[in-house]
């Protein structure tokens, strides 16, 4: 193994080319020669093949065909103007062999297409905290070695300069994105928070949990640019569902972003709480507004994408192991903030609510749910999490809701993406449960105490109605959670 990581070493340390650079400077004094020399050592030591004039030029030495030649070598690849009031005042009056050096890199600067050979360091800034530049170099990216602070900060930028290893570099230009040249997609108004969002969290700001809650408000007020009113339930109303379905992709897509980016650096519990406060505002589109008795499938698409949302929430909270942050959004109850809720509503709902059944789609009430599985796995085209995770989450949802059910009169969540979906063995996250500590995050998400409590449950459950899936009796639902294995390994 050992032999393995030196190769490895070794590759890397071939991928990189040692540059060579020159350092164009001012014997201003010997402090500042000094520090000068101490750079280049420096930079040596971080395989720079840098040349300087008191290691390179020798008695008898042409210094003047020594500078010309270190400036328009193509060899050389980087220039190092190392600016102070001297080396700028010199520079600018054409004295001395600094004015000599101007002019030849004047002339390079002004005439050569590469901008990025002639790196200049400011190293002393005038009363106004003004660079000391030569003037043709004046308005150009400089970097600040002023003291010993702006060596340790800035170090970094100057070695990734000369190596052309930049920290930012710029993303390559990619295909535009497929909803552009599709007829009716629409494209998100709330894309910019979300990058606000990635750059807090990466830098550790305070601010990350205004921002997230401020794009998710964002985000569920763009869900009225997708409302039907009356007039639209004539005609083939179905289809209309689908194709609003459809233009909402562009925000589903951007909201797994979201998810799977958060789920992975973030173990905030108050984000996760922030989070499910805008779950909880989404129920409010699961019916039509009070007064619009007789016209309940208008809110089918919202029904759809209510369902899809919370699918991804929990498939990506698995993926990154959040399982106590999923236990808060099955265990919770959501208050229910639909115009409608009174005498025939709930005030609190559980996370089944999120699987209403958008009737439109499926051709009628009482029809199998085809259609809605159909399209969850067509749409299942984000790279980030597979269709696959997300009928693990299915599952697991149908799992937690059976094993908790009060009464036979509370709903379940039934899975739609079983019966669409090309895998019929253990799901991973119960493959893994056979050791303790996988059986241990299972407890979690299925809200058990023991294997033992489990098995109770599970036969309590059996003998509901609605425990047996189409196409799924008992003994496949026991070997798809992989009953027998689970809590067997260490």
């Amino acid at each position: 193994m050992a032999g393995a990581n030196q190769r490895a070493t070794d590759m890397t340390n071939e991928a990189i080319k040692s540059p060579m650079a020159f350092t164009s400077y001012s014997w201003t004094t010997p402090e500042h020669r000094d520090r000068v020399r101490m750079l280049v050592d420096r930079l040596r030591g971080d395989g720079v093949d840098m040349i300087l004039d008191v290691y390179r030029l020798k008695e008898g030495h042409d210094k003047y065909a020594f500078m010309e030649q270190m400036v328009t070598d193509p060899e050389v690849s980087k220039v190092l103007v190392i600016c102070d009031k001297r080396y700028a005042e010199n520079a600018n009056a054409r004295i001395g062999g600094v004015g000599t050096e101007s002019i030849i890199i004047s002339q390079e600067v002004y005439e050569k297409v590469d901008q990025n050979k002639f790196i200049p360091v400011v190293t002393e800034f005038d009363e106004q905290g003004k660079p000391y530049l030569p003037a043709y170099m004046k308005g150009r990216m400089f970097i600040d070695l002023s003291s010993e602070e702006k060596l340790a900060e800035n170090y970094e930028t100057l070695l990734r300069a000369i190596y052309d290893r930049p920290l930012h570099e710029e993303p390559t230009v990619g295909t535009p994105p497929s909803f552009l040249t599709e007829q009716g997609r629409v494209s998100t108004r709330t894309g910019f928070k979300l990058q606000m969002i990635k750059d807090a969290i990466l830098k550790d700001r305070p601010t990350t949990k205004g921002l997230i809650s401020d794009y998710l408000q964002s985000f569920a007020a763009a869900f009225e640019d997708f409302r039907f009113s009356t007039e639209d339930y004539e005609g083939q109303f179905g289809e209309k569902v689908k194709s609003s379905i459809h233009r909402f992709l562009p925000y589903r897509d951007e909201f797994i972003d979201f998810i799977s980016f958060v789920s992975l650096h973030v173990e905030d519990k108050a984000v996760y709480e922030i989070i499910f406060e805008f779950f909880e505002g989404l129920l409010r589109y699961r019916e039509p507004p009070a007064g619009l008795g007789g016209y309940d499938n208008l809110t089918d698409n919202f029904r759809f994408i209510n369902r899809e949302l919370f699918l991804y929430l929990i498939a990506a909270l698995i993926r990154r192991q959040r399982f106590e942050a999923a236990d808060i959004f099955m265990s919770r109850e959501y208050f229910n903030t639909s115009d409608r809720r009174g005498e025939y509503h709930e005030n609190y709902l559980a996370f089944t609510a999120f699987c209403t059944d958008a009737y439109s789609i499926e051709g009628g009430y009482g029809q199998s749910g085809g259609e809605t599985g159909r399209l969850l796995r067509e749409r299942a085209s984000h790279g980030e999490l597979t269709f696959q995770m997300l009928t693990e989450a299915d599952f697991v949802l149908y799992l937690r809701s059976i094993l908790h059910r009060e009464s036979e009169y509370h709903w379940i969540w039934l899975p739609k993406t079983l019966n669409h979906a090309n895998f019929h063995s253990v799901f991973p996250i119960f493959a893994r449960g056979e050791s303790q500590r996988g059986f241990e995050f299972l407890k979690v998400l299925l809200k058990v105490a023991s294997k033992q409590d489990l098995e109770d449950k599970l036969t309590a459950a059996a003998q509901c109605k609605d425990f047996k899936l189409r196409g799924y009796n008992e003994l496949a639902i026991k070997r798809l959670m992989n009953l027998v294995s689970l809590d067997t390994r260490p």
